[in-house]
This record gives structure tokens, sequence and C-alpha cells, in this order.
């Protein structure tokens, strides 16, 4: 998965040479970007738990009928 990251620009790879390798990963500006996106929809998601879980719970009342 972190190098899928890597190729999409979302985070750098630096492997610094010690015994044993040490690797090293960081944000990019578009890492960044995309981590204000993402806190933005936990933000939401969180904001909206209760009508989510009301929602779920009525339509699975309804399809199990």
């Amino acid at each position: 998965m972190l190098r899928a990251l890597e190729r999409d620009g979302i985070v750098s790879r630096t492997v610094r040479p010690t015994t044993p390798l040490a690797v090293e990963y960081a944000l990019t500006a578009v890492g960044h970007d995309l981590q204000c996106v993402l806190h933005a929809l936990a933000t939401w998601a969180d904001d909206h738990a209760d009508t989510i879980h009301t929602a779920r719970t009525r339509y699975d009342k309804q399809t199990q009928a």
C-alpha cells in the first residue's frame, strides 16, 4: 500500500543506509492536501454518525421484513 501511495505522489520514501536499513515515509504536498480532505470527511462522518446509524437501522428493518 505504501508503494502505491508513493507511486501516486502522496508519500515520499527515503532509505537510510544504516544497519539494519531504515526506511522513512513522509507526506508530500499532495499528501497534505489529501489529509485535509480526509479530515473533513472524517469530521462529516462523525457529525452525522447518529443519522447514519438511524438510517441503517430503518433500512435493515425494512429489508428483513
